[in-house]
């Protein structure tokens, strides 16, 4: 259920259908019904409260009535006519008449608010969590330079970048297209072909491509650079000699810690010869060769920095949950005036219990390096702190032009 072939050739095994399926669970959450907003929680518990004042109202007009010698029937009548005229029937309507009214309020500002309930918890709100990339970011991920172990500008990282990215055949990403969109005159941009694909996931952070080229039947492999490293126990240098990757590992991550500090998100390409038979599989990825870097760069929006400072004035704190890693994160808070950040990783929360997590979410200010699960439960843990809390998957702009819509999440 809710997979689909985009390209490409291959077998595969069914493990589990329908229901079963992780697209089948989340089908299975949006069947519940939807859970309550606070504000709905206020009224019912409002009206409750009416219910309750008007049934003792009504008790205690009929007792007095029937105690003064009054007629037993007169006396009900009179007190279900009061119990009618204390009922605010139009409650509802002036309710709806109101949050309506700040919807199309939120409509000129180009939001649009699928839930009117959803309206009176937006205005309430005290915390705002929102992704990074596309959000707080421009989105538009640009090439700047690809380097070798030592940070020197080497064509060949940039060649076997464009390969991976130009052959991988998964959905479309911001990076890739970065990638692809600086032009290759290479010969390989002309005769190569591709062979077979590791696709990427949020486990491995990598993605490998075998690609036939005239020189070679090779496999390629870019992603996050710690997990790059991983399958990889030698280095090339910039005269094309290998060596042990013992002996530079130290200066390899301390060259991605320098380009991640200076906001730059940083990947890791790796290369390996591959037989002209083999077909190269997810067990294959070890021995591996490490090349060099691939830097992006993504600024953030314009007056971004002004807009988080309106939002600390009105009391809502911004929490940044991307995937992206911590040093491009901590960078980016700088820029938007965040000097102080604090950063909690993904693997950190992996670690954490429940609890831990609970004390150590409303200090964050940064979640970095998260996968989508975990996503789901920062929200939760911080909802549980009895916070009016709003998730912005969209663009982020407080009274900013924008032009597309965004969408208000309850």
């Amino acid at each position: 259920m809710g997979s689909s072939v985009v390209s490409g050739i291959g077998k595969a095994l069914i493990v589990t259908t329908g229901q079963q399926t992780e697209f089948g669970k989340i089908s299975d959450k949006l069947s519940l019904r939807i859970p309550e907003t606070d504000f709905e929680k206020g009224i019912r518990k409002f009206g409750y409260m009416l219910m309750e004042i008007t049934l003792l109202l009504v008790l205690v007009i009929f007792a007095v009535n029937v105690l003064l010698h009054k007629p037993a029937l007169d006396s009900f009548l009179f007190s279900l006519a009061l119990a009618v005229g204390l009922t605010p029937q139009l409650l509802p309507a002036i309710i709806s008449v109101n949050l309506s009214v700040g919807a199309r309020s939120m409509a000129s500002q180009k939001v649009i608010v699928k839930r009117l309930s959803a309206i009176e918890n937006f205005g309430s709100m005290n915390i705002l969590c929102s992704d990074k990339t596309g959000t707080i970011t421009e989105g538009k991920v640009t090439l700047k330079e690809t380097l070798d172990f030592e940070g020197v500008h080497s064509d060949k990282v940039f060649k076997y970048a464009w390969l991976n990215a130009s052959c991988q055949q998964g959905f479309v990403n911001p990076i890739d297209k970065a990638i692809c969109s600086v032009h290759y005159e290479g010969n390989e941009a002309k005769d190569f072909s591709a062979i077979t694909e590791v696709p990427y996931d949020f486990v491995r952070k990598r993605l490998t491509v075998q690609v036939k080229i005239p020189a070679a039947n090779i496999a390629i492999t870019k992603g996050a650079v710690r997990q790059v490293l991983d399958i990889c126990n030698r280095i090339e240098t910039s005269a094309g000699i290998l060596a042990d990757i013992g002996d530079h590992k130290e200066a390899i991550l301390a060259q991605y810690q320098l380009l991640s500090d200076s906001g730059l998100r940083t990947l890791g390409v790796s290369y390996k010869e591959v037989g002209p038979d083999q077909i190269f599989t997810r067990e294959n990825e070890h021995d591996m060769v490490f090349l060099g870097f691939i830097t992006l760069f993504d600024p953030p929006r314009a007056g971004m920095s002004e807009t988080i400072q309106k939002l600390q004035h009105l009391g809502v704190r911004l929490k940044i949950i991307t995937g992206d890693n911590a040093p491009v994160a901590r960078n980016l808070a700088k820029q938007l005036g965040l000097s102080s950040a604090q950063v909690l990783t993904g693997q950190e929360i992996r670690n954490m219990s429940s609890a831990a997590l609970r004390h150590k979410a409303p200090l964050t200010h940064i979640f970095a390096e998260v996968e989508p699960s975990q996503k789901e439960r920062i929200i939760s843990v911080l909802k549980k702190q009895g916070t009016w809390l709003v998730l912005w998957e969209t663009v982020l702009t407080m009274r900013q032009r924008c032009t597309q819509p965004m969408w208000v999440y309850q």
